[in-house]
């Protein structure tokens, strides 16, 4: 008899990414728009051992929502906010980095802890804008469930590419 076993257990990584000028505005009373523009190319995507890089694109194929800190600043100041990332979308040339976002007041996780102290309410930073934004990340990959057609970031990071050869590579961080 033989079989295959997987872990159970959801890893957690940490992704950063930064961007250039950024503005924040209110679309309805929960959700606010963050746009990134000239996000850098690659995501550095660390665990506990090691850290790698991902193209910005691979974000599309994250698993939403997703906990984040965001860090704001201009030469003079700097304010951090905890949100919560519902959806995101990355133009076409990869110009600007659109984030839908919730404040969250409490973080209970470990992985943005670090970053998570002195943070503010986005709500303080509403139509306001900054030259620089970093984004902390909270990556979760979870176990595959036993179904069929499978759902896991993997397969639908897999899935939506044309070129198999370059898929691989941007499709690691999900594999």
């Amino acid at each position: 008899m033989a079989g295959i076993s997987s872990a159970a257990d959801s890893h957690e990584y940490l992704a950063v990414l930064q961007g250039g000028e950024n503005s924040i505005v209110t679309d309805t009373e929960d959700v606010i728009i963050i746009t990134v523009h000239n996000p850098d190319p690659y995501l550095n995507i660390t665990n506990n051992t090691s850290t790698i890089q991902s193209p910005v694109e691979s974000l599309i194929n994250a698993s939403f929502p997703m906990n984040a800190v965001v860090l704001f600043s201009t030469p003079d100041t700097e304010v951090a906010s905890m949100i919560q990332i519902e959806n995101l979308s990355i133009s076409d040339n990869n110009e600007y980095l659109i984030l839908q976002v919730r404040p969250i007041d409490f973080y209970e996780g470990e992985v943005l802890t670090p970053y998570a102290q002195g943070t503010g309410t986005l709500h303080d930073f509403d139509q306001k804008s900054f030259d620089e934004a970093r984004l902390y990340l909270e990556m979760i990959m979870t176990a595959p469930d036993n179904s069929y057609p499978p759902e896991s970031a993997c397969e639908r990071c897999l899935n939506k590419c044309d070129n198999e050869a370059q898929c691989i590579g941007e499709c690691d961080i999900y594999c």
